[in-house]
């Protein structure tokens, strides 16, 4: 029996927007870290500014790859365009790494050679309120995309939780430093410093997970159990051999060998496999594209 396809649209409508509520967030947050850092003389501040000003490139990158990633598929790529969302996140990962080296860089330098001014104050404020939000944001994207499973909305959570944890290191910094201690004069530094490592992390973290994808790795062992589980519950479906299944965006493509009665006719094996493919569906919405090969007992 040749291949069999389904083609259901994924829920994808929400993580869009909530890539969108991250991009307004960044854009808002890196204006105020930028103008707090520069006003506020806070060297870890200001680096969490810039990395805040990526980040609203990453997102503004993300939503233009999210929806190219939704075209149907059409003849040059007749399994959609979902590796779009893997190769936007494999651009997000190394411009985290980038700009993890360019500020650490600064901030080393300057370690040296430290600023006369003490950062101010109300530089305190400014991130007390980006750590909540921004801590709060992440979790939500996490949380959502266990039902989402998108990588690009994963790779988004990371950059908010990375922001997060820069900014709870600047917080710290700053905080020592303005105690007037001498051995914490460079604190506003180090804090840049540690939180360009804490970047540098978090985009080899994603690397990793986009590169995965990419190569078609294989998906959670519960997935493909559960489809298994479901395969074997079709009348006529006598065992499963294979099930091989692979992520393109957020969508999951299937590829199952069902061995049935050798007797049937072509019609039977056809409305089994049909009967698979349905149920499978209606098990998980993220599988887009399945194909079912027939084998005979």
């Amino acid at each position: 029996m040749g291949p069999l396809y389904s083609t259901i649209a994924p829920p994808t409508q929400q993580s869009y927007r909530m890539i969108l509520w991250g991009l307004t967030t960044n854009i808002s947050f890196a204006a105020i870290k930028i103008g707090g850092g520069l006003l506020g003389h806070s060297h870890a501040l200001l680096a969490d500014g810039l990395e805040s000003l990526l980040d609203v490139l990453n997102s503004f990158l993300n939503g233009i790859a999210y929806k190219a990633a939704q075209q149907p598929p059409d003849a040059e790529h007749p399994y959609g365009h979902g590796k779009i969302e893997s190769l936007a996140g494999i651009f997000g990962g190394g411009l985290l790494i980038f700009s993890g080296i360019i500020i650490g860089r600064t901030a080393f330098s300057q370690i040296a050679s430290p600023p006369p001014q003490h950062p101010s104050s109300f530089t305190l404020l400014i991130l007390i309120v980006v750590i909540l939000i921004k801590g709060l944001l992440s979790q939500t994207m996490l949380r959502k995309n266990q039902e989402l499973n998108s990588s690009l909305l994963h790779a988004d959570a990371w950059h908010h939780r990375s922001d997060a944890m820069t900014s709870l290191a600047a917080f710290i910094g700053i905080s020592l430093t303005l105690t007037g201690i001498p051995a914490f004069r460079t604190a506003d530094n180090w804090a840049a410093i540690f939180s360009c490592g804490i970047i540098i992390l978090n985009g080899v973290y994603i690397l990793r997970n986009t590169a995965k994808e990419i190569m078609d790795a294989r998906v959670s062992e519960d997935m493909v159990n559960s489809m298994l589980e479901v395969a074997k519950s079709i009348p006529g479906v006598k065992s499963v051999e294979k099930c091989r299944v692979r992520k393109s965006g957020v969508s999951l493509l299937a590829d199952l060998h069902v061995r049935v009665n050798g007797d049937l006719s072509v019609r039977e094996g056809h409305q089994i496999s049909h009967n698979v493919i349905h149920h499978l569906l209606a098990n998980d919405p993220r599988l887009r594209d399945i194909t079912v090969h027939l084998e005979p007992d």
